[in-house]
C-alpha cells in the first residue's frame, strides 16, 4: 500500500470520528436545550393565593352588623360584606379573564336544621332561620324585633380582567365575603352551639401556557373567633362585646 493510501485512510478516519464528535455533541446540546425549554415552561406559571386576615367587630344585641374596615371599601353588590380578604397572583404569568363565585359546603345540613319551624331561639328570641322560595334558598335573620334581613344564597358570581404576577405589579383581588356569612359570624361568636356552613371561594381563569383551558382554585375559610382579651370570654353585665378573630385560609 503506498504512502499516499494510507494517508487518504487516516484523514478519512479522522474525519469519520470528528463527524460522530460533532454529532453527539449537537444531540446533547439538543437535549440540555429542550431540557431548559421544559424547566422554564414549568417555572412559567399561573397560582393564585389567598392571605389569612384578622377579623374584628362590635357586637350588641344587633347581630346584623359589617366587620370593622381601617378604609371606605365599597363592595361591587349590596350583599357582599366591606370585609375583604385579598387575592394575589404568585406565579409569573397574568391570570387571564378571572371569574369569582361562592360555594357553600354543608348548606343543605344548615337550611334542614334551621327551617322556619326549627328557626334559631334565644333567649326566647328569633334570631333567624333559612326558608325557600321560587326553587332557591334564602336566610332571614332578625336584628331587632322590628325587622328582618333577608339573604339569597346565591354563587354571587362575578367576573375580572387579568391578575397581574403580584412581583411585578401591585395587582391584586380584592374578594368582599358574603354579608350574611359576616352576620353568622358574628353569631357564632356569641351563641356557640349554633352550625355553621363552610364557605368555599372560588376562582376560575385562563392560564396563558394553557390556551382554551379554564383552571379553577378553590379556597376554603375557618373562622378562629376571640371576644375580648380571653377566648370565648364575655364580660359580665357589658351591652356590647369586642369581637376578634382570624380567617384561616386553606387551598382545598
Amino acid at each position: 500500500m503506498s504512502l499516499e493510501s494510507v494517508i487518504q485512510i487516516v484523514s478519512t478516519a479522522g474525519g469519520l470520528i470528528a463527524a460522530i464528535y460533532t454529532a453527539r455533541a449537537a444531540i446533547q446540546a439538543k437535549k440540555s436545550n429542550q431540557i431548559a425549554i421544559n424547566e422554564i415552561k414549568q417555572n412559567r406559571r399561573v397560582k393564585l393565593n389567598i392571605s389569612h386576615k384578622d377579623f374584628k367587630s362590635t357586637f350588641s344585641m344587633d347581630c346584623g352588623k359589617d366587620f370593622i374596615v381601617d378604609e371606605d371599601s365599597i363592595p361591587i353588590k349590596k350583599e357582599k360584606s366591606k370585609f375583604y380578604l385579598k387575592a394575589r397572583n404568585i406565579g409569573n404569568l397574568p391570570a387571564e379573564n378571572v371569574e369569582l363565585s361562592f360555594e357553600y359546603e354543608g348548606i343543605e345540613d344548615f337550611v334542614k336544621s334551621y327551617s322556619p319551624e326549627n328557626a334559631y331561639v334565644n333567649n326566647g328570641c328569633k334570631l333567624f332561620h333559612t326558608y325557600k322560595q321560587d326553587g332557591k334558598t334564602h336566610m332571614e335573620f332578625y336584628p331587632d324585633i322590628n325587622r328582618g334581613d333577608s339573604f339569597e344564597f346565591s354563587s354571587q358570581k362575578e367576573f375580572y380582567g387579568c391578575v397581574m404576577p403580584f412581583d411585578y405589579s401591585d395587582s391584586s383581588l380584592n374578594i368582599h365575603l358574603p354579608l350574611f356569612y359576616i352576620y353568622m359570624i358574628n353569631m357564632k361568636a356569641i351563641y356557640e352551639d349554633i352550625s355553621l356552613f363552610s364557605l368555599i371561594i372560588k376562582l376560575k381563569f385562563d392560564d396563558p401556557n394553557r390556551k382554551g383551558e379554564s383552571i379553577t382554585q378553590k379556597f376554603s375559610l375557618r373562622p378562629e373567633i376571640y371576644i375580648g382579651d380571653n377566648y370565648n370570654y364575655i364580660p359580665n353585665n357589658a351591652d356590647y362585646f369586642n369581637i376578634n378573630g382570624k380567617f384561616i385560609v386553606i387551598e382545598k
